[in-house]
């Protein structure tokens, strides 16, 4: 497989391993989505790698979580104040 690119050769082995598995052949263009799909996850999978939130202690972790909830906590008792307000 001498010459041949890196997306060339994906589509040679992935199209190799299927027919192993399975005794069917692939056509390109729906090589072409599952390729790129994988790629995409890849991608994905590197990003949320990348944006984890360390905290230097407990406690700040702690203050974090409970701040997520008082804010939760606080939209929805002022969503069903309006509603009641609005529906006397």
């Amino acid at each position: 497989m001498p010459g041949m690119s890196n997306y060339n050769k994906k589509v040679e082995v992935f199209r190799a391993y299927y027919f192993m598995n399975t005794g069917k052949k692939l056509d390109d263009e729906l090589l072409h989505i599952i390729i790129k799909i994988s790629e995409a996850h890849a991608d994905l999978k590197k990003d949320i790698k990348a944006n984890k939130l360390l905290f230097s202690s407990s406690w700040d972790y702690f203050v974090f979580g409970l701040g997520s909830i008082v804010t939760a906590t606080v939209i929805a008792s002022l969503f069903v104040m309006v509603f009641l307000l609005l529906h006397k």
